[in-house]
């Protein structure tokens, strides 16, 4: 479901800025940094419930 939104921001108007989110998400992400309020991380419930979820960009989300 993510990959669809993922390609549907790469061609639309936003993709370059898209990119920039992405990648600035993914670094934080992999250096153990928090996430600004701005995205929206959270827990996910039930059988997710060791997951957590963010949201990039508008409908983009990364879990």
């Amino acid at each position: 479901m993510w990959v669809g939104a993922y390609k549907r921001e790469q061609s639309g108007r936003h993709g370059k800025r898209f990119d920039i989110l992405l990648l600035e998400t993914v670094n934080m992400l992999s250096e153990d940094k928090p996430l600004p309020q701005r995205y929206f991380d959270h827990p996910l419930c039930d059988a997710w419930n060791d997951h957590r979820d963010c949201h990039i960009m508008h409908q983009s989300i990364a879990d």
